[in-house]
């Protein structure tokens, strides 16, 4: 939540603590216009499909595990003019952009590391990692950096 805050935005939810769907209803009245999902699960795929507005957009940018189902009502989809878009990756110039964003220190990548780990502690690095609740980005450091 604090993480969130910290990156600009105006309103952060717990979807453990907060029931999204009110939150997002109440904020907005008839849904967001994009949902990002991150997360690349069905359940979060669902919350998008609640979470968007007539003519809204879920971009599907967490990559789902193979063989990743979910039911979908074709209907609701239809009617809403829902538009489903994967993204697996970008553009050269989109990379461009992004270096030289980072370098002009317009984008502070350093918020996202919430774990540090020297190479030794490789394998702990990596359990952590997989844990939903350990954080954004981990780095496993060598000797010399």
């Amino acid at each position: 939540m604090e993480m969130a805050r910290r990156l600009g935005a105006s309103i952060a939810m717990d979807p453990v603590m907060d029931d999204v769907d009110s939150v997002i209803k109440d904020e907005t009245n008839i849904g967001v216009d994009i949902a990002v999902v991150a997360a690349g699960n069905a359940p979060a795929f669902a919350q998008a499909m609640r979470s968007v507005r007539k003519g809204g957009r879920i971009c599907l940018f967490g990559a789902p595990p193979i063989g990743s189902k979910h039911e979908l009502d074709l209907h609701d989809a239809f009617t809403r003019q829902i538009r489903i878009v994967p993204s697996y990756s970008c553009v050269e110039s989109e990379i461009q952009e992004t270096l030289q964003l980072i370098s002009e220190g317009k984008v502070d990548l350093a918020i996202l590391i919430t774990n540090r780990y020297r190479l030794q502690q490789a394998v702990e690095a990596l359990e952590n990692a997989r844990s939903p609740t350990s954080g954004v980005k981990t780095v496993i450091k060598s000797a010399r950096s």
